[in-house]
């Protein structure tokens, strides 16, 4: 889950918080925009600072000091994989929608998904896009930063997304489990 506080994410027991200072600087900030996870384990931050990358425990950092982008602010990320066209989609605040290419794309395997939830902050409902989101049931469970099960139920996915409406929660941040026959996906979702 990305805070403004760094990284915390939950092993099923515990949680453990990645910030700036316990990664040496391999998350540039420690106030965390999006994460999007590609289906071979890698994972995107977008940063106050810019955006950092996670491939096989090395971190890579792009920001206004070593690549093409406009500000450091990044607020979302979208990762497209398919055949030679590696490429990294980031809303940049002050600027719009950002292309980035970079080396850690180079050697990524050439499919991977990426998880998009909008409106993110949210309150009623929310849509979730995912590429490896099935036509079929899906079990949903949402869960607050206690790991406490606020909100489970099974609802028929379209072939790439699923509408989901929420019951009233409390501002803050939770996350989503989807599960199937086939795959388990984890987002965060913000309410507002």
């Amino acid at each position: 889950v990305g805070t403004m506080r760094g990284v915390a994410k939950y092993s099923g027991t515990s949680w453990t918080v990645y910030t700036n200072a316990n990664t040496s600087g391999g998350l540039l900030s420690d106030t965390i925009n999006d994460i999007v996870f590609d289906s071979y384990g890698n994972v995107f931050f977008a940063t106050y600072n810019g955006l950092s990358v996670i491939k096989d425990g090395v971190w890579y950092n792009y920001s206004t000091k070593n690549s093409n982008l406009p500000n450091d602010n990044i607020l979302a990320v979208a990762v497209s994989l398919q055949n030679d066209n590696k490429k990294v989609y980031l809303v940049v605040h002050d600027f719009g929608i950002a292309e980035l290419e970079h080396a850690v794309l180079s050697t990524l395997p050439n499919e991977a998904a990426t998880i998009s939830v909008y409106p993110n902050p949210a309150s009623e409902r929310v849509t979730v896009v995912s590429d490896l989101l099935k036509p079929g049931p899906m079990e949903i469970a949402i869960q607050d930063l206690l790991g406490n099960i606020v909100y489970q139920n099974t609802v028929n996915t379209e072939q790439g997304r699923v509408d989901l409406e929420l019951p009233p929660l409390n501002s803050g941040i939770y996350i989503c489990q989807m599960t199937n026959a086939h795959r388990i996906l984890t987002t965060s979702i913000v309410i507002k």
